[in-house]
């Protein structure tokens, strides 16, 4: 009876509902996505040539499902949408809907089975800084006349900031899969820096901007692969480290001839945070003497980079028309963001306003629309970005890409862009990895007995029946001491 019981007790947990939900989609997906595609083919491929070729390779896309799995074929593919992620340039998108968008998006339909099989538990500041943020972001919105407009940007900003991250948290990919994406996002950058030298509108002037949209944009996505490679570094031997380290370079070059100053001021932070928090005698080392060398130089160097570079439009703006009328441009839109905000400081005015994200100061742009208490849960979205720093597994590199990427926003207007957001979301799923290894160390270090309970002794002390003079029978089972709690 009391088996039955804890039966029925266990068929009704969230655990186990969960798993049958996942198992149901899992055996509901290869027939929903069979109907789908069979909808699709036929009229595709009595339309025209190229509708048969298309409809040739759907069919194809079929076959690879069935042979390698949906989960196998998922994972390759939101591999596939990290390295698209840097690339979304006007030219390589369908105005906001990026290569990246559709890999990701068919991707984690492939992995739904696996993502609502998991058990995920949310950072508890990541979840309310989602409830906070949103919650202030709908209130304001309703309160404007413009409300529809202000929800669909609110929707994009929700696709960033919470779907793709708890879908990445969801999935939990090993670190050997991590590793996997990080390459693929340096490769997907090595492409775009390529391109910008040798493919038409690869730069602004002379501001580098390869396959992306801005230089600003391009100077984001530098940083994200700056702190990859430091992660790389550490998973790397030999000439695959020396590949690293030129690949570094690299995008160290790109990052200066993007001609963002932003950038370059979070890229010394990062490097200034490292140097505190490595405790790395060799990068502290590396880092004064090249500050030494960098001082020296500076004068001789300065004069051979191009005006718009990053170290001369931050260090002699006046030598750079662009620099000094961007300057000019954001302080006028810095004091219409502050008056705007000032004007209503508590509720926000949504996210309908024509300057709303334009100010070049995404925390600025979130204080204008969802108030004061939405730009609290914005920081705590963002501190679940930087809190993996303080892991002990060499995951922990990657989180100084969002430490730079949110230092930076001070300057940038970026703020729902997938090619931040995607490699956001991979540290998060990082972290996820790494609490689980450290409650899988824990409970390896925690003693077998941890309290003085009564167990067996061993088998021949025991004496069941008195003795002849009436002693009564040996115990059958002894204490065990406590053992020590110091860790």
């Amino acid at each position: 009876m009391s088996d039955r019981r804890e039966r029925r007790k266990r068929q009704s947990s969230p655990d186990h509902l969960r798993r049958r939900i996942a198992a149901a989609v899992g055996r509901a997906m290869p027939a929903v996505l069979l109907l789908g595609l069979l909808a699709v083919l036929v009229p595709l491929s009595a339309s025209s040539t190229t509708g048969a070729i298309a409809a040739v390779g759907v069919a194809a896309f079929v076959c690879v499902l069935v042979i390698f799995g949906l989960e196998r074929v998922g994972t390759i593919i939101v591999v596939g949408a990290m390295l698209f992620a840097p690339i979304f340039g006007d030219r390589f998108a369908a105005g906001a809907l990026t290569a990246s968008d559709l890999l990701a998006g068919l991707g984690f339909f492939l992995l739904l089975p696996r993502v609502l099989g998991n058990n995920i538990k949310l950072p508890l500041l990541y979840g309310c800084g989602l409830v906070i943020l949103f919650g202030m972001s709908v209130l304001a919105s309703a309160a404007q006349d413009e409300f529809l407009f202000s929800a669909l940007r609110i929707a994009r900003l929700a696709l960033a900031l919470a779907i793709i991250p708890i879908l990445f948290m969801a999935w939990r990919p090993s670190q050997k899969l991590i590793t996997v994406m990080a390459w693929a996002y340096v490769i997907g950058h090595t492409i775009s820096f390529a391109y910008g030298f040798v493919g038409p509108g690869g730069r602004v002037g002379s501001r580098l901007i390869g396959m992306s949209t801005h230089p600003n944009a391009f100077a984001v996505c530098s940083l994200f692969a700056l702190a990859m490679i430091y992660y790389l570094d550490s998973q790397s031997t030999g000439w695959r480290r020396t590949a690293v380290w030129g690949l570094g370079a690299i995008h160290l070059a790109g990052l200066g001839l993007s001609g963002s100053r932003g950038a370059l001021l979070a890229l010394i932070g990062m490097i200034l945070v490292a140097a505190l928090l490595e405790k790395s005698s060799r990068l502290i080392y590396t880092l004064i003497t090249s500050t030494t060398v960098l001082a020296v130089l500076a004068p001789y160097i300065l004069v051979r980079l191009d005006p718009d570079s990053a170290p001369n439009r931050l260090l002699n703006p006046s030598g750079s028309a662009s620099a000094s009328g961007s300057d000019n441009y954001r302080s006028d839109l810095l004091s219409r963001g502050w008056d705007a905000f000032l004007s209503n400081p508590i509720l926000g005015d949504g996210y309908a306003g024509v300057y709303t994200f334009y100010y070049h100061n995404v925390y600025l742009q979130i204080l204008v629309a969802a108030g004061i208490f939405g730009f609290i849960g914005f920081l705590m979205i963002l501190w679940t970005g930087v809190r993996p720093l303080f892991d002990a597994g060499p995951t922990h590199r990657l989180a100084y890409g969002p430490l730079g990427y949110f230092a930076a926003l001070f300057f940038l207007n970026t703020i729902w862009d997938r090619f931040a957001w995607l490699p956001i979301s991979l540290v998060m799923a990082a972290h996820m990895l790494e609490r689980e290894r450290a409650r899988e160390r824990e409970a390896e270090r925690r003693p077998r007995h941890s309290s003085p309970y009564l167990v067996p002794h061993r088998p021949g002390a025991d004496r069941t029946t008195p003795a002849p003079d009436g002693t009564p029978p040996a115990a059958t089972v002894t204490k065990v001491s406590e053992p020590a709690t110091g860790r």
